[in-house]
């Protein structure tokens, strides 16, 4: 007799099916069962929330009362964002170090770059494997690993940075995601560098806020990078358009009515 709100940040079935620590025979059955009990449980849901409009389609099908609230940044955590006009040599990643969110891929493009540009990293290893593997890379002292930060200390990594990156690998389930970093480094007016995926390509692109690239080639990343580095004009201004674009459309501020509707329903 409760109404239930299910709040549906991931895709369950497709994510079981790339998690390595599940023997790999087991997955296709753990996620069709995934997938079985979802759509079967949202039938009797007052509501699904879902963080993603790939995800809301899925549960749709079983739920009509199915809504999309992104998970954006919130404008009050990046207040009056300003795009210095300084000289700066590092470009970010922020998130979690994991092998298909391509971050291989991404100190290895520093082989391609000049001495003087290097990567700063604020997160944390997920799989001691992944992490002895990349601290063996030779572009590895070239890293600057802050390990898992606090938001402000992100911030300060973001506006210290000429642009974020965001080189996904793509699996069936990255391809459909949005991840949050993308919009902090718009949020924080800086350009981004992210894979070249179809869903993203619309934001990117649309708003010429950044430069899409194959997230597998180290070479490929590296020449956005140089790009960015070399052309600190034109960065600027991709960020500038990529705060815009936060303002009006990728911030927190405009999807949090449609969850206090929801509830306000109840």
């Amino acid at each position: 007799g409760k109404k239930v709100i299910y709040d549906v940040h991931e895709d369950l079935p497709e994510d079981i099916r790339i998690k390595k620590w599940i023997p790999w025979f087991i997955r296709p059955m753990a996620s069709f069962l995934a997938k079985s009990i979802e759509f079967i449980s949202a039938k009797y849901f007052f509501e699904v929330v879902c963080a993603t409009p790939h995800i809301a389609e899925r549960f749709s099908q079983a739920q009509p009362r199915t809504i999309v609230v992104n998970n954006f940044p919130m404008q009050s955590e990046f207040p009056d964002e300003k795009v210095g006009c300084q000289v700066l040599s590092s470009f970010c990643y922020i998130g979690g170090f994991t092998e298909e969110r391509g971050l291989a891929d991404v100190i290895q493009s520093l082989e391609y770059l000049d001495s003087e540009i290097d990567l700063v990293l604020a997160g944390e290893f997920q799989g001691d494997g992944f992490e002895r593997r990349v601290k063996k890379l030779s572009s590895w002292s070239r890293v600057k690993n802050k390990g898992w930060a606090g938001r402000s200390e992100v911030r300060d990594i973001m506006k210290s940075s000429f642009s974020g990156i965001v080189t996904l690998h793509p699996t069936s389930t990255y391809i459909v995601s949005l991840p949050v970093k993308m919009f902090e480094y718009m949020a924080s007016g800086i350009p981004v560098i992210a894979s070249d995926f179809e869903l993203w390509r619309d934001i990117i692109q649309d708003n010429n806020c950044g430069l899409l690239v194959d997230p597998c080639s180290p070479e490929h990343i590296a020449s956005a990078v140089k790009y960015l580095y070399a052309n600190p004009d034109e960065a600027r201004v991709m960020g500038k358009n990529g705060r815009l674009a936060f303002e009006e459309k990728y911030s927190w501020e405009s999807e949090e009515k449609k969850l206090i509707s929801l509830y306000a329903s109840l």
